[in-house]
């Protein structure tokens, strides 16, 4: 934290703040830390950068309701600023939905990963849909 008071407008030193806090469960310092990231990004346009860093420890906490937040910005932030689409990030995504109860969600990005990457997901999506109308949690 001392660092990143040294150097507040450094976004490294912000985001990397945040990934301690999430990773300790210092939810008062992620929750400041990540408001003030997300200004950043509106003028900085960093998140594709800075985005997989949170994601990555939202995903080794298991916080899957920010790891859906922050695939779907991903998932923006590429489209619009780099004018890239991701079928891994949309099928990260669709889990991570998945996990939080929102299938239908889940099924469209199951069906948006299949459209920009059938060689690699064209043969997982009925079985993976399959498995979501199951009702069966995902392991």
């Amino acid at each position: 934290e001392k660092a990143a008071n040294l150097a507040p407008n450094y976004v490294d030193a912000q985001v990397n703040l945040a990934m301690v806090a999430i990773y300790l469960g210092k939810k008062d310092i992620e929750e400041r830390v990540t408001a003030w990231i997300e200004e950043m990004f509106k003028v900085a346009n960093d998140g594709h950068n800075q985005y997989p860093k949170l994601i990555n420890a939202y995903a080794a906490v298991k916080n899957y309701s920010k790891l859906a937040e922050y695939y779907g910005k991903l998932i923006v932030i590429k489209k619009e600023l780099l004018k890239v689409e991701d079928a891994e990030d949309h099928m990260n995504f669709a889990v991570s939905l998945a996990k939080i109860g929102k299938v239908d969600e889940a099924k469209k990005e199951i069906r948006e990963a299949v459209r920009i990457d059938p060689n690699k997901y064209g043969q997982e999506e009925e079985k993976l849909i399959k498995y979501l109308d199951s009702g069966q949690p995902l392991p």
